[in-house]
């Protein structure tokens, strides 16, 4: 399949309007899907162009993926 990143937040619970961003295509993101992945796992999958290196790292509002 494609390319992607999955980031799994313990602890969470989704809260964003919708459950997909299709059609990013930002970044070497070409779409983002969430969802409440169990009861405190929100799951993140970032759909990517090509393999790419990253970085999860925390910031004041959250965590920031570069």
């Amino acid at each position: 399949g494609p390319n992607r990143l999955v980031v799994d937040l313990m602890g969470a619970r989704h809260a964003l309007p919708r459950d997909e961003y299709s059609e990013v295509n930002r970044g070497g993101i070409r779409s983002v899907r969430t969802s409440q992945y169990s009861d405190d796992v929100v799951r993140i999958v970032l759909v990517l162009d090509s393999p790419m290196g990253y970085a999860v790292l925390p910031h004041p509002t959250g965590l920031r993926i570069t």
